[in-house]
């Protein structure tokens, strides 16, 4: 265990010195991977940029992710398309939600960064600090409620 981020920061910027004379790219997830971003490109002498993802969660349980939304010039989708189809979530709010978290990711680049334009990560060897990995363990997902039990909120089926 790390006393705290910074200090996990500086311990794997240690491991990681050796990258220096790549002039790599450190990029770092809001809020947790930061504090270790900022050890690390200080150690290496690297820019430092956040790197926004936000996860697409199922409707009725929107810590398990579906998917998720990668910030960038060309946002990248990815979406578990065998969990959307066992738990036969609809395109459509597949779609909706995308765009609601592609709006949310602009909002917090725009109050994190202002009008600072993005690190060119394509001229770099870019390294991405994070606070931990969240994901949905395949045993804990949840089952889809037979249709006469459906939750309210939950988007009508396609």
């Amino acid at each position: 265990m790390f006393a705290d981020r910074r200090a996990a920061g500086r311990q794997l910027a240690a491991r990681l010195h050796h990258l220096r004379q790549d002039e790599p790219l450190v990029l770092a997830l809001p809020r947790g991977g930061v504090p270790v971003g900022f050890e690390v490109a200080q150690e290496l002498d690297a820019p430092l940029d956040i790197l926004l993802v936000r996860k697409i969660g199922v409707p009725w349980q929107p810590e398990l992710a579906l998917g998720a939304v990668v910030d960038g010039a060309d946002p990248q989708v990815i979406i578990n398309e065998g969990l959307a189809i066992e738990l036969a979530v609809a395109r459509s709010y597949i779609t909706t939600e995308t765009a609601r978290q592609l709006s949310e990711i602009e909002r917090r680049r725009r109050v994190y960064l202002g009008d600072r334009p993005p690190a060119g990560a394509r001229q770099h060897r870019a390294r991405c600090a994070s606070r931990r990995q969240k994901s949905g363990s395949p045993k804990d997902r949840p089952r889809r409620p037979q249709a006469t039990t459906r939750p309210s909120g939950r988007p009508p089926e396609d």
